[in-house]
Order: structure tokens, then C-alpha cells, then sequence
């Protein structure tokens, strides 16, 4: 924010602010788990930002109709197509490559998760402060 003073000859002057107002961040997070998504929910009520969930790959685009996230949470072990081939999908199309993309599985294969363009890596389970840790990073402007 900011604050001065502007003088007036015909008041003596106002006290003036800007406070900074930024609109919530959204988050839209690609796993199967219901229990796991519930958990993600719980953990970024924190940041009070907007919290989308789809099941698999083939519901993204529909959910990014709208506009796109400002991070998406992935799980590498879905049906029909696997974390690293919509990470892959994810990074090459042109309208979603800058949506930055945190890999959250039980396999733990970091080097190829960033190789394919992730921006953080979380072994599950994952607790709140290290999602909560994560998001707020990679978010970091």
C-alpha cells in the first residue's frame, strides 16, 4: 500500500492510502482420490483462495473454460492418462505452459517430474505445511 498527504488551501489537506487488493488465487487440483482432495481443500482454506478439483485429464479443458489457474496440483497414478503425460499436455500447449504445476504422488520420481517442467515435487502423504509451504513458493512473486 501507500499513504500521503495532499495539501488544500480551502481544507488544510487529506490524508490519503491505497491498500494493495489482490483477487483471490486459484487453484485447480487433477487426482482421483476423493479423501485426497477433501484434505487439499482443508489445508488451502488457509489461503483463501478458490479451489477447483477434476478427476482426471479429460475434464481439464472443460474446467479451464473459464480461464486458467494460477497453479495446478497433479497426481501422477489417475486413470486413462497418467500424471506425466497431462504434465506433459499441460507444458506444451501454449495456453496453459506458464500455469505452474506441482506434482503430488506416491512415486517419487522428482528428477523426471522437473524435467517435464513441475515446479515442486511432494512425496504423499503430504502434510498441511508442506503443501501449504509448496503452493505459497511457488506462488511467490
Amino acid at each position: 500500500g501507500r499513504i500521503w498527504y495532499e495539501e488544500s488551501r480551502s481544507n488544510g489537506g487529506t490524508l490519503c492510502f491505497t491498500l494493495p487488493c489482490a483477487p483471490p488465487g486459484w487453484i485447480l487440483i487433477i487426482d482421483d482420490d476423493t479423501d485426497t482432495v477433501t484434505l487439499y481443500r482443508r489445508y488451502l482454506e488457509a489461503l483463501d483462495c478458490r479451489v477447483e478439483s477434476v478427476a482426471n485429464a479429460d475434464q481439464i479443458m472443460d474446467s479451464l473454460a473459464g480461464g486458467m489457474p494460477d497453479l495446478i496440483l497433479l497426481d501422477v497414478l489417475m486413470p486413462q492418462q497418467d500424471g506425466w503425460k497431462t504434465l506433459q499436455r499441460l507444458k506444451t500447449m501454449p495456453e496453459t505452459a506458464h500455469v505452474p504445476v506441482i506434482i503430488c504422488s506416491v512415486l517419487s520420481q522428482p528428477s523426471l517430474a522437473l524435467a517435464l517442467g513441475a515446479a515442486e515435487v511432494l512425496h504423499k502423504p503430504i502434510s498441511r505445511e508442506t503443501l501449504l509451504g509448496a503452493v505459497q513458493r511457488v506462488l511467490a512473486p
